[in-house]
């Protein structure tokens, strides 16, 4: 069987079936290589890890659109900045970005965050307390306005960055609870192992984790695109809604 003669539509339709390691290892000759350069496909999961080169993930970034994407850099030096700043040129559905302490403080920045919200639906970060709250707000402002293609961000925070960033969109946390002059709903949901406090603000959904720690909390961002995925939500067993009073 000989894959040159067949049209070049059907050999990148081969080509759309492999691996993208195998899609390389096939790139024998002038033409299999333009072909294989040329071409459109999808994988469903791509790892990025610390053997990766900028070059390799430079040429994929234009013709791969991503289900799941995972980042496990775990050391802060040129070439991982490099790929970092890369990732933000791909089409992706989930990302998921797992930083060491040194990598959140170095490359983690409000500028970072919102290129990725224009990669990828979901986001998600083990942590980014590099973050500021007025790049919280940027971002809620975009999901709000359908600006971006971000759906949903769920990473780790301080409490002063979640204070700070409810305070920008009309909302006080005081003594334990929440106050707000705006037309929001709040549903304290006790369903799981960890309770967590849901706002309704439009169509977007604010989780946070341990309101009570002093420390850290996690928060999620989620924009709901019809009201039936809203109510679905709000009517689940262990909601509970909760009155909000004026400031």
């Amino acid at each position: 069987f000989n894959i040159l003669g067949l049209p070049n539509e059907l050999i990148s339709l081969v080509f759309s079936s492999l691996s993208i390691k195998d899609r390389w290892r096939a790139r024998v000759n002038k033409k299999l290589k333009t072909i294989e350069a040329e071409s459109k496909y999808h994988v469903k999961r791509l790892d990025i890890e610390n053997y990766h080169k900028p070059e390799f993930i430079r040429r994929i970034a234009q013709q791969v659109s991503v289900g799941t994407m995972a980042v496990r850099l775990d050391r802060e030096n040129n070439v991982h900045r490099e790929i970092l700043n890369l990732i933000k040129n791909f089409d992706i559905e989930a990302l998921y970005m797992l930083q060491t302490n040194e990598m959140q403080n170095n490359m983690l920045s409000d500028s970072f965050l919102l290129d990725l919200s224009k990669s990828c639906k979901q986001l998600r970060l083990n942590k980014s307390w590099n973050v500021t709250p007025e790049a919280f707000h940027q971002l809620y402002k975009n999901m709000m306005e359908n600006s971006t293609k971000l759906r949903m961000l769920c990473t780790a925070v301080s409490k002063e960055q979640w204070t700070s960033f409810f305070e920008l969109i009309g909302i006080i946390f005081r003594d334990g609870e929440f106050l707000s002059n705006r037309d929001i709903e709040l549903y304290k949901y006790t369903g799981a192992r960890m309770v967590r406090w849901m706002i309704f603000d439009g169509n977007l959904q604010i989780t946070i984790y341990e309101i009570t720690s002093e420390y850290y909390s996690v928060i999620e961002l989620k924009y709901h695109e019809n009201q039936e995925s809203l109510e679905e939500v709000k009517n689940r067993g262990g909601m509970e809604r909760i009155r909000i009073d004026r400031q």
